[in-house]
C-alpha cells in the first residue's frame, strides 16, 4: 500500500533482444507471487511487446499503470531507468527522458 508517501525507484537495465514479459524490480505482500494482481503489489517490468511498465495494485483487484511510450532502448548499452512518485503521481524516465505520467 502506497499511503501518502513520496518514493523513487532507480536503476540500470540492459535489453538485447525481447524474449518475454520481466520484472525488473518489484514487491509482493505475497512471498509466492504467481505474476497475478490478487494480492496488493508494485512492478516495474519490461513488457514483451518491448514497452517498460509500472503497475500498481492497493487492493488486490488489479490496478492502474502508465507506460513509456518507447520502452528500453533494445542494445548491448545499459539504459537508466528512474520511476518517481510524488503526491501520488508517477512519472517514468528512461535516459533522463521523461516517458511516461500517470495516477
Amino acid at each position: 500500500d502506497f499511503g501518502a508517501g513520496d518514493f523513487c525507484i532507480m536503476g540500470w537495465a540492459k535489453v538485447p533482444t525481447v524474449v518475454s514479459t520481466v520484472s525488473l524490480i518489484q514487491q509482493a505482500t505475497n512471498a509466492a507471487a504467481t505474476n497475478t494482481w490478487a494480492e496488493k503489489r508494485w512492478d516495474l517490468y519490461w513488457y514483451a511487446t518491448g514497452v517498460l511498465c509500472f503497475q500498481v495494485s492497493n487492493s488486490g483487484a488489479g490496478g492502474g499503470y502508465i507506460v513509456s511510450g518507447t520502452g528500453l532502448p533494445l542494445s548491448s548499452n545499459y539504459a537508466c531507468i528512474v520511476l518517481k512518485y510524488v503526491s501520488g503521481v508517477a512519472t517514468m524516465y528512461v535516459n533522463g527522458v521523461q516517458q511516461a505520467t500517470g495516477e
